[in-house]
C-alpha cells in the first residue's frame, strides 16, 4: 500500500481516537486495544548495540504494530515510513522518508519532540515563530542537478542512437536528445519505447515504466514489470564526457542516480539507487549498460 503522509496521519488519528471517526465508531474500541497491546517479545540480537529498554525493536510486537518506548506504538515500513502514536500525549506523528537508521529517527523524536509535548498545556501564541515556520515550509524544495559545463551538449551526442550489449534490463537501444533546456532519454526494450524527459537545471515531471525502475530495495510486493511510476527528472553535465541524471520516483521514498559516460563512439550507463549512494563504495544490481553507436 502506498499512501501520502497525510493519510498515515489520519490512520493514526483513527487509532488514537479508539476507532472513532467524525463521531462514528468505525472500529470497535476493544479491538483497537487488542490490536495495539503487547503480544510477543522479539528475540534480542546476539550482539546488542544498545540496552533493551532503549531499543524500539525490543519493546514487544502486537497485531502488525510495534510497541515503542515511552508507552507509544507504531506502524512502520522500510526505510522510515512511520505512523507513531503516543496515547499519553494524545499525539500522532507521521513520517515518509528514506533513512539508513530508523532507530536514529525514533531517537530524535524521543529527544526533541517528546519533551515538548504537554497534554494539558496550551502554548502561548507566537506569530513570529509561526510565520518563520510557514516561510520555511513554503520554501522547501529538492534542488535539481547543477552542471559544470556551460555547453548544452559538450559531447556532441544529441540525437545519436547507441545499441547496447545484452543486459539484465533487456534494454536494446538508447538515445539522448538535448534541446530547449531539456534532455530527452529514450530507451527501447521489448518492442516498447520508454521516454524520460529531464530538465537541465530544473525538474520535469512525467511517468516511466522503464525496466529496472523504480529500484526494488525490498523483497515481495513488487508491481508488475512495466507498471508506470510518476517521476521527476533532472540532468546536468559533470564534465564534457559525463552526463548525470537524477530520477525521483516521488510516490516512493527512492530515486535513481544515472551516469552516462561517452568515449569516442561508446557509452556506459550506470544506475545507483538512492540507498546505495549513501554507502562508501556504491554499487547497483542492475550493473553497467555498455553500448556503441549504431
Amino acid at each position: 500500500m502506498s499512501v501520502p503522509t497525510g493519510a498515515l496521519a489520519k490512520f493514526g488519528q483513527l487509532f488514537l481516537q479508539k476507532g472513532q471517526w467524525q463521531r462514528k465508531q468505525i472500529l470497535p474500541a476493544s479491538w483497537i486495544e487488542e490490536a495495539t497491546s503487547f503480544k510477543i517479545q522479539q528475540p534480542e540480537p546476539a550482539k546488542p548495540t544498545r540496552p533493551k529498554e532503549q531499543n524500539d525493536w525490543l519493546q514487544g510486537y502486537a497485531y502488525q504494530f510495534w510497541r515503542s518506548q515511552h508507552g507509544a506504538y507504531r506502524g512502520d515500513g522500510a526505510f522510515g515510513q512511520f505512523t507513531i502514536l503516543l496515547p499519553e500525549q494524545e499525539t500522532v506523528i507521521a513520517i515518509n522518508s528514506e533513512s539508513p537508521s530508523m532507530q536514529g529517527q525514533l531517537d530524535l523524536i524521543w529527544e526533541h519532540l517528546l519533551p515538548a509535548l504537554k497534554k494539558d498545556a496550551t502554548l502561548p501564541a507566537n506569530p513570529e515563530a509561526e510565520q518563520r515556520l510557514k516561510s520555511t515550509l513554503g520554501a522547501l524544495a529538492l534542488p535539481p542537478l547543477v552542471g559544470k559545463k556551460a555547453s548544452s551538449d559538450p559531447a556532441g551526442i544529441s540525437g545519436k542512437t547507441y545499441a547496447l550489449e545484452t543486459n539484465s534490463l533487456g534494454i536494446e537501444k538508447v538515445q539522448f536528445k538535448i534541446e530547449g533546456g531539456q534532455c530527452v532519454f529514450t530507451a527501447q526494450a521489448g518492442g516498447k519505447e520508454h521516454v524520460v524527459t529531464c530538465g537541465v537545471g530544473s525538474w520535469v515531471k512525467g511517468e516511466t515504466g522503464l525496466p529496472g525502475t523504480p529500484p526494488r530495495l525490498i523483497s515481495g510486493g513488487a508491481s508488475p514489470a512495466g507498471t508506470p511510476f510518476k517521476i521527476a527528472s533532472s540532468a546536468a553535465w559533470k564534465d564534457e564526457k559525463t552526463l548525470e541524471m537524477q530520477w525521483r520516483y516521488y510516490e516512493t521514498p527512492h530515486h535513481d542516480f544515472i551516469t552516462a559516460t561517452f568515449e569516442n563512439d561508446t557509452v556506459k550507463i550506470a544506475f545507483v539507487n538512492s540507498m546505495n549512494r549513501m554507502k562508501p563504495n556504491p554499487t547497483d544490481a542492475r550493473g553497467v549498460l555498455t553500448g556503441k553507436l549504431g
